[in-house]
């Protein structure tokens, strides 16, 4: 959700922080990892919050590509991915994170509906929606060229 390993890192130091001061109440939380599954992405949509606040847009994280490809396959697969993001950060809040959940987190729809606090139809029909949103703006793309 965040795109940045040191900033998801703070976030769970954080998390365990948080974790530590309420030793006392560990007994009476029915369910530890939906309890630190929900701190957790509250505590990311704090930080996303912050960040647009500050008005510093979302970087896109690229991944490394395969040194089989030639150059310019490098550089065509470095542009999509890029795009990709671009959309991805034009979609609303929630399914941005459902997309990141579902696409890149590999999470199933129940865990991304407990996460997320609304029900795995809600979670479909976003999911459905986002997808059909990219694939509309990136066919839209190829076919003149702008963003």
């Amino acid at each position: 959700m965040i795109h940045s390993v040191p900033e998801a890192e703070d976030i769970v130091q954080e998390l365990m922080l948080r974790m530590w001061d309420k030793k006392a109440e560990w007994l009476h939380i029915n369910n530890v990892e939906a309890y630190c599954m929900t701190m957790v992405r509250h505590l990311t949509l704090d930080r996303l919050r912050a960040a647009e606040s500050r008005t510093e847009p979302l970087s896109a994280e690229t991944d490394k590509p395969d040194p089989s490809f030639l150059p310019s396959d490098q550089l065509e697969q470095q542009e999509t991915t890029t795009t990709i993001w671009k959309i991805i950060s034009m979609l609303p809040k929630k399914q941005q994170q459902i997309i990141q959940l579902r696409e890149f987190e590999e999470l199933s729809y129940q865990k991304i509906a407990e996460q997320m606090e609304i029900s795995e139809e809600q979670v479909k029909i976003n999911l459905f929606r986002a997808r059909k949103k990219i694939k509309e703006i990136y066919e839209k793309l190829e076919r003149y060229g702008l963003l």
